[in-house]
Formats: C-alpha cells, sequence, structure tokens
C-alpha cells in the first residue's frame, strides 16, 4: 500500500478492520452490566448465570390512558412516542446482547417522581417488552407473569425519585454458554 493511501485513511495491515457486530464498532458504549444471580433458574451443564442490567435514564413511559379522549393529531403523537420506546429500548438491549445467551428473567423497573398502580404500570412497559423480545430474538408470548406456565419470568417493579427524574431499568436474566 502506498503513502498517499495510507494518508488518506485507508486501513493498514497493522490495524484490523472491527466488526460491525460489536458495539464499539456501531458507537455505541456498552451499557452497565452486573452479576446478580438471586432467584433465577439453575444454568444448564457448561453455561453460567450472568444477569445484563440496562439503565435508560430520561425515558419517559406512556400509559395507555394518555391516549383517551384526545385529538386525532395527540393519538398519533402518543402512537409515536410509544414506537420511539420500542426502538430505543431495542437498540440499548441488543448492544449489549449476544446471540447465543438464553434469556431466563426479565425484572423492568420504572423510575419516577410518582408511582403507578399495578395495571398501568404493566401496560406502561408493554412497549419495553417489545422492544426486548425484539431485541434477544423471543416472541413476547413467552412471557409469563406468575403461574406455573413455562415460560420467561418477568416482573415489574417502580421506584420513586426526584422531580423531574425519569428512567428505566432492565434487568435480563442470561444463561451465558461458555463454547
Amino acid at each position: 500500500m502506498t503513502r498517499a493511501k495510507l494518508a488518506k485513511g485507508a486501513p493498514s495491515a497493522a490495524t484490523p478492520p472491527q466488526d460491525a457486530a460489536t458495539p464499539k464498532a456501531r458507537g455505541v458504549r456498552p451499557l452497565e452490566a452486573k452479576v446478580d444471580s438471586g432467584g433465577v433458574q439453575a444454568p444448564r451443564r457448561g453455561a453460567s448465570i450472568t444477569p445484563l442490567r440496562v439503565i435508560i435514564r430520561g425515558l419517559r413511559l406512556e400509559t395507555p390512558n394518555a391516549r383517551r379522549g384526545r385529538s386525532k393529531g395527540a393519538a398519533m403523537a402518543h402512537d409515536h412516542r410509544v414506537k420511539t420506546t420500542r426502538t430505543c429500548v431495542q437498540l440499548h438491549v441488543a448492544a449489549c446482547w449476544r446471540r447465543k445467551d438464553r434469556l431466563t428473567s426479565i425484572r423492568f423497573v420504572r423510575v419516577a417522581p410518582g408511582t403507578l398502580d399495578d395495571t398501568n404500570l404493566i401496560a406502561a412497559f408493554k412497549p419495553v417488552e417489545d422492544g426486548v423480545a425484539r431485541a434477544v430474538g423471543v416472541n413476547d408470548k413467552t412471557f409469563v407473569l406468575v403461574g406455573n406456565r413455562e415460560g420467561v419470568p418477568i416482573t415489574f417493579e417502580q421506584r420513586k425519585d426526584g422531580p423531574g427524574v425519569y428512567g428505566i431499568e432492565i434487568v435480563l436474566g442470561r444463561e451465558t454458554r461458555d463454547e
């Protein structure tokens, strides 16, 4: 390779190209991940449980009641915010998720100045559930609240914070295979 090509920014043999699948290559900073094995299923043989914590600050969840009794324009704006929430969560989770991992549990935490009742909390997290399901590559029909059904158990929590502080925290229990 000539010096002119190297000066123009052509890749050299000394610097290998980054894989486009890595979060660093896409310009996404890897999110915070902590190890916590409480309340998660036992791992399969040759695997370990390592929860993945994804924190998205500044994301306000929309309740379904925000759409009732509004104009068509307000309803369209609500739908746009829900779609944006789903896409944002999908991108954040996909940046940290490895395809060979198996999802074992999900915990959703809403951080806001006020609290919601249980049914509105579950309904507000629906676009977040959809975003996680798309990023992980599973059907969200496999998510189970409580019961004897087989599937991925999910829990919903909320935490009060100061005025103007909003965000969500998603903790994904995953079974990591070291192959």
